[in-house]
């Protein structure tokens, strides 16, 4: 991992370097493990500049876990990217 995001600095200096995964705001676990590994990075000095979240979320979701979720992520001062975001209704809207 070190090595792709170091290659990437040298190749696209100007290019954000972004660590992306999915379920981080629905799976405070995986976000918390995520975060981690994404610290350690930095600690070693890789040139991560950017936290991203595929964001596919439920209707149902608990108010407040998505804010909660970037909140974390934006904690260690690196802009957090939604690099993708779906919402499923779970088929309880016509789609007309």
């Amino acid at each position: 991992v070190d090595r792709a995001f170091e290659h990437a600095a040298e190749l696209g200096p100007d290019a954000p370097r972004v660590m992306n995964e999915y379920n981080l705001e629905s799976l405070p676990a995986k976000r918390r493990t995520f975060l981690r590994l994404a610290e350690d990075l930095l600690r070693r000095g890789v040139p991560l500049s950017g936290i991203g979240t595929q964001t596919h979320v439920d209707v149902d979701i608990d108010p407040g876990a998505i804010r909660t979720a970037v909140r974390e992520l934006g904690s260690l001062g690196l802009p957090v990217h939604v690099s993708e975001l779906d919402i499923s209704t779970g088929g309880r809207w016509d789609q007309d």
